[in-house]
């Protein structure tokens, strides 16, 4: 928690004339009386995304279309309460408990860490061990193998549900076991293995959308069945080869830099031109990584850069102290935090980031404020504000050590590394969903 920042409300009146003025608009669009260009030339709002930017716009390329147009960048005054997001999350219901004996050991089996699973295996009879311990080849480089394995029978220890995937893969691969996830009536323990098997085998041949997809399916499902979160933080380096990737088949336009030109003020116009970007994002999209692993910022005239559509979005678990960022369903990032300790829990719902500050200051309640550095200001390198309320946010640490925990005074806390590595790639005006 951040203390020492007031909300700021508008006038009622503006309010109630905006109102007004959609609902003319709207009378209007319903009834006939305007035409979508009439509206647009009138002012009317129609529920439809312009298709082309500007004609005056020097950023995106003639021809190009218009990315997914989101707000310009976030001012820092809270809006008024009529403007607040529904602070309801819709949390995806649980998958399917387990139908059979083979799939309770395969739920067993895919809840325990890969390094542990062969110990699961074991532990159950013959035939669902030897059916574990060949599945279990696919996170081993061993998917040609297992794939010819199962055309000459699959096994059906398992369970129904796993025998269908294990067909699907083998007659088709990365496609057809794809089509028949997506196809499943519902999200059995085979359907959750399978996805991290499809990632696998996805990330192994570059098929870097499908991997995507079955990251952020597996992702939202393990948090849904209750996985252990370190079953989900293990996800970080499949994620993070997915996203290494981002540029071959996330949405994209091209810009061409020109002489004067940074990343940081090509991403503010960008912003103003409906293009919800931030500079880090735009680094990493376009492979800015040194040879240590740090991103960088440097940019040539005339080098033609990749800037992605899609707004980037953040989600969180507090139960499960994690949170993620993501590009559309694709998670981009997943980060371990510590969240609100009893008495000042993290508020669930929907918010909107407001602010970024480095090196921030700490305001407490009845005292001074302390200063970026000082030994009892708790907020690390990076403070990533809510437009509402004010004093919560996501923010660094001086104590490394308790990432993980539940402790804080209601905020998101992160390791500095972390921080300032989503601060660099969500701008004001990103949508924050926090999950109980």
């Amino acid at each position: 928690m951040r203390s020492g920042q007031n909300a700021g409300v508008k006038p009622l009146v503006i309010v109630s004339v905006v109102a007004l003025g959609l609902l003319a608009g709207v009378l209007a669009f319903s009834s006939g009386l305007l035409s979508p260009g009439e509206a647009e030339a009138t002012g009317a709002l129609i529920d439809e995304p312009a298709a082309n930017p500007s004609a005056s716009s020097p950023l995106l390329a003639a021809g190009t279309p218009n990315p997914l147009a989101g707000p310009p960048e976030a001012a820092r005054p809270a809006p008024a309460p009529e403007e607040e997001p529904a602070r309801e999350v819709q949390s995806s219901p649980p998958p399917a408990p387990p139908s059979s004996a083979g799939a309770k050991a395969l739920d067993a089996w895919h809840r325990t860490q890969p390094t542990s699973r062969d110990v699961v295996a074991a532990q159950q009879k013959r035939n669902v061990a030897e059916a574990l311990q060949a599945f279990g080849g696919l996170w081993r480089g061993e998917a040609a193998a297992y794939s010819a394995a199962l055309k000459l029978g699959a096994p059906d220890a398992l369970g129904p549900e796993f025998t269908g995937f294990a067909v699907a893969f083998s007659q088709g691969d990365v496609a057809a076991l794809e089509e028949a996830l997506r196809a499943a009536p519902e999200r059995s323990p085979a359907w959750l293995a399978w996805q991290e098997a499809l990632a696998l085998r996805a990330l192994e041949v570059g098929e870097y959308a499908a991997a995507g997809r079955a990251l952020g399916q597996l992702l939202t499902g393990m948090q849904a069945a209750g996985y252990p979160r370190e079953n989900v933080l293990a996800l970080q380096p499949l994620v993070g080869q997915a996203t290494r990737y981002a540029n071959s088949y996330m949405p994209h336009t091209i810009y061409a830099v020109k002489s004067g030109d940074s990343l940081d003020p090509i991403a503010r116009r960008l912003r103003k031109e409906g293009v919800p970007v931030h500079y880090g994002w735009i680094a990493d999209f376009n492979g800015k990584r040194r040879a240590d692993g740090t991103r960088h910022f440097n940019i040539t005239v005339g080098e033609k850069l990749r800037i992605p559509s899609t707004p980037l979005r953040l989600e969180v678990w507090r139960q499960q102290r994690i949170a993620t960022v993501w590009s559309g369903a694709t998670p981009i990032r997943i980060y371990s935090v510590s969240m609100g300790q009893k008495g000042h829990e993290t508020p669930v719902g929907s918010f909107v980031i407001g602010i970024h500050e480095k090196d921030p200051v700490y305001y407490q309640q009845g005292g001074p404020a302390l200063p970026h550095g000082h030994p009892e200001n708790p907020l690390g390198s990076r403070w990533i504000g809510f437009k509402d309320p004010k004093d919560i946010g996501f923010h660094g640490t001086s104590s490394e050590p308790t990432i993980g925990s539940f402790e804080t005074l209601g905020c998101v806390r992160m390791r500095n590394a972390d921080v300032e590595d989503m601060f660099d790639l969500v701008p004001d005006g990103t949508a924050v969903v926090i999950h109980p």
